[in-house]
């Protein structure tokens, strides 16, 4: 009734043979462990790359430092230079009509003064400093028959261009000694130079003037306009006038009527026009009585004529 036991074959322990061409890869620390100077190189390589691109850094703004540092030196010498005003750039116009500008000198004598005046001091040198009045002051000073002067101060350039407005010739005065004076509107001699001024222009002989300097002072400004008005006055009558004479005895006038035997004898420090009104109608009045004076009429006191 019990199967009898069957017996197993005993198993022997076989080695496997091993594939040499598979290699079993098992990690192991010491495996992948490398060298110190193997770390150390790499780590000074790794430092010599960032210290080289640093050092390229550093060149790159070192540049960048002194282009910006060399363009900074050029733009503060151009503005530098530009600030100058240099005197052989000096640049001369001249304004006013051509009947003004005769008895003016040649432009070159004006540019030289005007450099002259830049050459005085630094400050005249400089367009932060320079005065337009001072050569304002300068000029006018030296040229009587420069009348004002203004200058423009360019934004670029070194010369500056100066405007030269010439007196206005008011009166030729001929003196005792038979020289002949251009006086502008103010009194002043301007200029000896009569033969450049129009014919047109007014002849007044002073009695009393003798041989006066170049810009000299010789009339009230209030005397020349006198003057002009009488002449206005009486031309607008149609009554030309001959000569005109300025006496000894200061701020008075006789004019020589043209055709006529008489001088009329004015005052100029009062009421030219009153008294070119009362020589009017003591004219009108005369010739309607057929009366001629043969020496004078005068008409200096208010409201009284005299003649002779």
């Amino acid at each position: 009734m019990f199967k009898k036991r069957t017996q197993r074959k005993p198993t022997t322990r076989s080695r496997v043979p091993l594939d040499r061409t598979v290699s079993n890869k098992v990690f192991s620390y010491y495996s992948v462990r490398r060298p110190v100077e193997v770390y150390d190189n790499e780590v000074s390589s790794a430092r010599r790359a960032r210290n080289q691109e640093a050092a390229k850094n550093s060149r790159y703004i070192g540049v960048k430092r002194f282009v910006a540092l060399a363009v900074f030196i050029v733009l503060a010498g151009v503005v530098v230079y530009n600030m100058r005003l240099t005197p052989n750039h000096m640049h001369i116009v001249m304004r006013g009509t051509p009947e003004q500008r005769l008895h003016m000198q040649h432009d070159d004598v004006y540019r030289r003064a005007a450099a002259d005046f830049l050459k005085q001091k630094l400050s005249n040198q400089t367009k932060l400093t320079f005065n337009v009045k001072d050569l304002n002051t300068a000029m006018t000073e030296r040229f009587p028959e420069v009348k004002n002067v203004n200058a423009y101060v360019p934004i670029f350039g070194t010369g500056a261009t100066v405007y030269i407005e010439p007196s206005s010739a008011a009166l030729v005065v001929l003196t005792k000694d038979n020289k002949s004076y251009v006086v502008d509107s103010s009194g002043r001699v301007i200029s000896t130079n009569t033969d450049k001024v129009p014919a047109s222009l007014p002849r007044v002989t002073d009695e009393a003037m003798l041989s006066p300097d170049i810009g000299a002072q010789i009339l009230p400004s209030s005397d020349v306009k006198a003057i002009y008005t009488i002449m206005y006055q009486l031309r607008k009558k149609g009554i030309e006038i001959e000569s005109m004479h300025l006496p000894v005895a200061a701020q008075r006038l006789e004019i020589k009527v043209q055709g006529k035997p008489y001088v009329v004898k004015f005052t100029l420090h009062d009421k030219v026009l009153q008294q070119v009104g009362a020589y009017l109608a003591v004219k009108r009045k005369l010739e309607g009585e057929g009366i001629t004076p043969s020496e004078y009429i005068d008409v200096r006191v208010a409201d009284r004529v005299y003649y002779k």
